[in-house]
């Protein structure tokens, strides 16, 4: 009598139980591990950020970001803690013994689903903030961004409970609902690139220097947009139609540190951009001529120290930016633009995070 068909992952001659589907230990517990490895390292970093923003930008931010960065990090704990408890049932507690999938998904698999969507959530809504400081207080951009977070998260506490008493190889059944959150999701991340894009675009001043650091913030936001928005698309197309590859997993497992980590990158970046706009530029006025005429010239409020100097050798005064240009005064302007209180710059990076 010939052996019974073995498993991958069992003992030879193990026979594989009644109603499993044929499956490959490399593309399910492979995967399993392999994104458990990525979140690992992507904590790390996480880990790593949080401290350098405590160390340096905290104490420029109110106590909302403050707080958001820190419920970001013991989130973030959590669910790295869900993982490692995921895969060490998994891959340790059951070794040799794939029938484990067959099992309904674990607790800690339902509770990654939440901390996922929550995270979603909360770098969604700190953004959507940001459109609104950044748009001059309309509401309507905020608020098309704030609904589909509200209808991710949503979704996202509908999957959680279908999810429950299902195994990896019946998710297909709640398909719809996954597809729908992940669109969501999607959608209000391409808006936010959109939208913060947009109003940085439309926010240029005039200055060389300022213009240029604009560009360098809408590249910021474009590249962490574009990041989450692939990997959603990726694990939409994923999850639809790799039904025995456990890749949609893997990339599951990372998908809320990659929000994380865009969110802390955008925080501590501001630290390079402070100190590029901290140094005084220098403006030549030729008399009541100026090209900064247009209003979106006072986009950032400087604070403007005019030196002005005549032939006459008239003593030197102090106006500020818009005076400078309505006075009309004869002779030579050399002003200094500096932004901000107490030398720290008003720029967008302060309005962007």
């Amino acid at each position: 009598m010939s052996a019974a068909p073995s498993i991958p992952g069992t003992a030879p001659g193990t026979a594989p139980p009644s109603g499993m589907p044929a499956l490959d230990v490399n593309s399910t517990f492979g995967a399993v591990l392999v994104g458990g490895l990525v979140a690992s390292v992507l904590y790390g970093i996480t880990v790593l950020q949080a401290f350098s923003y405590y160390q340096q930008g905290a104490k420029n931010d109110g106590w909302l970001t403050r707080v958001v960065v820190a419920a970001l990090w013991l989130i973030d704990t959590f669910d790295m803690a869900l993982l490692s408890h995921i895969i060490y049932i998994y891959l340790v507690t059951n070794y040799g013994n794939p029938s484990a999938l067959m099992q309904p998904i674990l607790w800690s698999m339902s509770a990654h689903l939440m901390t996922t969507a929550t995270t979603e959530v909360i770098v969604r809504s700190m953004f959507s903030l940001r459109v609104w400081k950044l748009s001059g207080g309309k509401w309507v951009p905020a608020f098309v961004v704030g609904l589909f977070t509200l209808l991710d998260l949503i979704f996202g506490i509908i999957v959680t409970v279908k999810s429950e008493g299902q195994t990896f190889f019946e998710l297909a059944r709640i398909q719809a609902w996954v597809v729908t959150q992940f669109a969501m999701g999607l959608t209000g991340d391409t808006l936010i690139a959109l939208l913060l894009s947009y109003y940085l675009y439309h926010s240029r001043t005039g200055f060389s220097r300022t213009d240029s650091i604009v560009t360098i913030l809408m590249a910021y936001v474009i590249n962490t947009g574009l990041l989450t928005a692939i990997a959603l698309t990726v694990n939409i197309v994923l999850f639809a139609t790799e039904k025995r590859n456990f890749a949609f997993v893997a990339l599951y497992f990372v998908i809320s540190k990659l929000y994380v980590n865009a969110y802390l990158a955008m925080l501590n970046a501001r630290t390079g951009i402070r100190q590029r706009m901290s140094q005084p530029e220098a403006l030549a006025l030729p008399g009541n001529r100026s090209r900064y005429t247009n209003s979106s010239a006072y986009a950032l409020s400087p604070k403007v120290e005019t030196e002005a100097r005549s032939q006459e050798s008239r003593p030197s005064v102090k106006t500020s930016f818009r005076d400078s240009l309505a006075s009309g005064a004869p002779g030579e302007a050399r002003s200094v633009v500096h932004f901000g209180d107490r030398g720290s710059p008003v720029d967008k990076s302060d309005t962007l995070v």
